[in-house]
């Protein structure tokens, strides 16, 4: 069976000052607790994109971010699904039989 996990201290920024920077960057963390002892592996999915979740060094601590030109990057918000490490792979195989994803996400963080 899957763990269970409980998520906490979710904060999210993204970059408000265009004039000061060269890129839009939007980041999403969080703490999580799982049922299971070691430590969780997670992916975030944001539309069709999918990325690694990086574990902090501070205990259960984790982080997703990415960035884009100003104009490519569109107005928010964002929806930062996270998924487990089978929720990912399920996600995969959909994707790549192009059927849509029932997925559920174990959190779902919105970047406004």
């Amino acid at each position: 069976a899957a763990a269970t996990c409980q998520f906490s201290d979710v904060s999210t920024y993204t970059t408000t000052d265009k004039m000061m920077s060269s890129k839009t960057v939007l980041i999403a963390e969080f703490k999580a607790k799982c049922s299971s002892d070691a430590e969780a592996k997670f992916f975030a999915a944001v539309g069709d994109d999918v990325l690694p979740v990086v574990a902090s060094t501070e205990s259960n601590s984790y982080e997703v971010s990415w960035s884009g030109e100003h104009k490519a990057v569109k107005n928010g918000p964002y929806t930062v699904n996270i998924l487990s490490e089978e929720g990912f792979a399920a996600l995969r195989r959909a994707q790549r039989s192009g059927a849509t994803s029932d997925v559920k996400p174990l959190k779902s963080i919105t970047i406004e």
